[in-house]
């Protein structure tokens, strides 16, 4: 079976702040995978997202800004973004940006965040000829670091595990904030659902010996008193 010329990678990138407030960014990395020269005039490639919060959508490449032409169908909101370029030269890759904005779209509840998402493997059914039936998926989870008091921790969960980047690993512009990574692989036919749970937990044993401790003073300092009377 020979190559396809083609192969698309894709990035997305969540910013949520301390109010739950979202910026996304969704990225396609093209890859001219031979050595010739690819035809990619015809390409379109596009999101679907809820379209009755959905804000600020734009679109660029390293150039500057690109051809985004927002569509709403039924509850959705499509927008579809068109290429600068006409032409992939031979092992050239190219790299298409979506940015748009969900007010108030990830919960808060107390000092726990709750984060999900479903991405599926692209639909290549179009460009078949052109384009790898198979992607590499990056989504990242950028969130507001958490105070907490010393007697509490921080934790997270993930379906399926994640991994916090390490300082050296993240993009200058999210070095202040806690950052989550998944990886994989999708096939045109495929669903990755990642869930995280993240936030403060209070460490019990730590309370329950300070408030052992602190009975067992109050009980000594009254002790203490009375036999002075």
């Amino acid at each position: 079976m020979s190559q396809s010329p083609i192969k698309i990678d894709v990035e997305k990138v969540y910013k949520i702040d301390n109010v739950g407030n979202v910026d996304i960014e969704r990225s396609w990395i093209l890859t001219n995978q031979t050595r010739q020269d690819v035809d990619i005039s015809e390409l379109v490639l596009y999101v679907r997202e809820l379209g009755n919060m959905l804000a600020n959508a734009k679109a660029e490449d390293s150039s500057g800004s690109l051809d985004l032409r927002p569509e709403k169908q039924g509850s959705e909101m499509k927008l579809r973004v068109f290429p600068r370029i006409n032409t992939l030269s031979s092992r050239q890759k190219y790299k298409m940006t979506v940015l748009y904005q969900f007010p108030s779209n990830v919960h808060k509840l107390g000092d726990v965040w709750l984060f999900s998402d479903t991405i599926s493997g692209m639909n290549t059914s179009s460009f078949s000829n052109i384009i790898s039936n198979k992607m590499d998926l990056k989504l990242q989870v950028v969130l507001p670091k958490l105070k907490k008091r010393f007697w509490q921790s921080i934790f997270h969960e993930s379906a399926p595990l994640c991994r916090e980047l390490a300082e050296e690993e993240k993009s200058s512009q999210y070095i202040n904030n806690t950052v989550f990574e998944w990886t994989s692989s999708l096939f045109s036919d495929y669903i990755y659902r990642a869930e995280l749970i993240y936030g403060v937990k209070t460490n019990t044993q730590l309370t329950n010996f300070l408030y052992a401790l602190g009975t067992a003073i109050i009980a000594g300092s009254i002790g203490y008193v009375l036999r002075q009377l």
